[in-house]
Formats: structure tokens, sequence, C-alpha cells
């Protein structure tokens, strides 16, 4: 009776299972290859854009986020214009990710058939719009940070030829030691930023101290607030690119008579004796 009751429900399994229909649709495949960036001056910064993720649409309809090289499907097989959108954690953080306000996004018309794979491979640059409001790259005059009043480390300068540097002439470096041990930095100018507009710092920079990063807030008459924003994480081995997105703090003083300050601080950590810090294309970025 046990023998008969297993093939009882083997049968029932059998007649219960769907039959493969060869003529079921298949998916077409588009692959999402790693991206490129060019920077404002025409240099190819691919290597240390620090891309997140890629927004891939439909025309106005999202497909998907995707982390890259992917391969992703879908059930359609006729003349498609795509959009990609170079995605960025935002301040660093892995899970605070959308599109960059400041690239343009990548169009390209594909005809999508079944079974086969189509490459996209975006090819980001800088929209058109988008003015610098401050810049700090070591390059010739813009040479704009200095130390703060409770700075106790000098900014120093290498100069292209040394191996540390980034990219161009020169990079900020600044080495702490147990006498010299506080780092803080900030613009030699005050920033007329505009508010209810995307307003967002790059920095490329290499360290084994972690960098608080913020705006210095200044009231006419009065000192600067300070408003910390960002900890940047110790990477002394390798080049990062961060942005900080500071549309926020400067939307929240719409109205008021105030300017703005970046600010960049820096200890040793518990035990350190000394620490190295590298920083190269500090830029605050927002639209015309």
């Amino acid at each position: 009776m046990r023998a008969s009751g297993l093939v009882i429900v083997a049968i029932a399994l059998l007649a219960g299972c769907k039959k493969w229909n060869k003529e079921e649709p298949r998916a077409a495949y588009i692959h999402l290859n790693v991206p490129t960036l060019t920077d404002m001056d025409g240099r190819d910064i691919s290597t240390t854009a620090r891309i997140s993720d890629l927004w891939l649409l439909d025309e106005a309809k999202l497909i998907g986020t995707f982390e890259y090289p992917t391969t992703v499907p879908l059930l359609q097989y006729d003349s498609l214009t795509v959009s990609v959108f170079g995605g960025v954690r935002e301040n660093g953080i892995s899970n605070t990710r959308l599109p960059y306000p400041f690239f343009e996004s990548y169009g390209k018309r594909i005809e999508l058939k079944a079974g086969e794979v189509t490459e996209i491979r975006p090819e980001f640059k800088y929209k058109a719009n988008t003015k610098v409001a401050f810049q700090a790259n070591g390059e010739g005059r813009d040479r704009h940070l200095i130390a703060g009043n409770g700075n106790r480390a000098a900014i120093g300068r290498i100069g292209g030829a040394d191996s540390l540097v980034y990219a161009g002439d020169s990079a900020a470096i600044v080495i702490l030691n147990t006498e010299l041990n506080y780092l803080e930095a900030t613009s030699t100018e005050f920033l007329n930023l505009p508010a209810n507009n995307p307003v967002w710092l790059e920095v490329v920079f290499r360290s084994d101290v972690f960098v608080t990063v913020g705006l210095d807030v200044y009231y006419t008459g009065q000192n600067g607030i300070r408003k910390s924003k960002v900890v940047l994480n110790s990477s002394p081995d390798e080049w990062n690119r961060v942005y900080i997105n500071f549309t926020n703090e400067v939307s929240e003083e719409a109205g008021q008579k105030v300017l703005f300050k970046p600010f960049f601080i820096a200890t040793l950590g518990e035990g350190q004796t000394s620490g190295r810090i590298l920083l190269d294309n500090v830029r605050i970025l927002h639209f015309e």
C-alpha cells in the first residue's frame, strides 16, 4: 500500500507540471558596461569618478537601477530609446544613492532582438550649465585653500612629478605629527551660493586619518557658524572621489544675507603619531 501511494503521488505531480512551451517569449538583453566620465576641462576621470550605479530608463519610465557591469533582461523586441543616468553615493554613504544632477544623461536608440545582447557603455560628461563656485586644485591661481584660525599643521604642495599627485601640476598635502596634530583648512574667499538650487562639493583625496567636511555659514556682522556634514573615511592607498550634498544647508538660509566657506578638519587618531592628507580637485558646483 505504501509503494502504491508513492506511485499515485508521483502521477499527480507529473500531471500538475506544465509542459514547456517552446513558443513562450524569450528575453532580449541589455549589457550595461563600465561608464566613462569626461571632466569639464576635457580630461578622462573615469578611474576615479566613483559612479556607483546606472539608472536605466525607457523614455521616462525607469527600468531599474543597476551596479555595473551587468546584463538586464527585457521582454521587448523592438526599437527602444534608452537614457542612462550616472548615480553617486550621496555624501559617500552606500545606501543613499541617486543620479548626480550635474552629469549629462547618456541616450541611445537600440534594436532589441530575442535572445541577443545589446551592449551600452555610457559616456558621461558634465552639463553645460554647471557652474564652479569654488575650486582648489593647486593649478596656477586656483590655490584657494588656506589654514583656518585653529590650524596647527602646514598646508603644502607637491609637484606634478611626484607619484602622489592625482592629476595636473600639483596637489595639496598636509603632514600631521604629535606636535602639528590638527588641520583646519578653509577657502580664501566667501561664497555666495544659490538657495533652492543643487549645491554639491566634490573632493578627490587620499588620507590615512579621518577628515571632517562641512560649511561655515556667515551672517551679516556675525562670526561663522560651523555646520559639519561628512566624515571622510581614511583611504591611504588610493585616490577617492566623494560627492557631498550641501543643497539643504544652503537652501535653509534662503532669504538671509549669508555667505559660505567650505572647511576641512582632521586630527590624529588614537595611537597615531603621524598622518598624511592629500587633497585635489576640491570644488563646489551649482547650476547657472
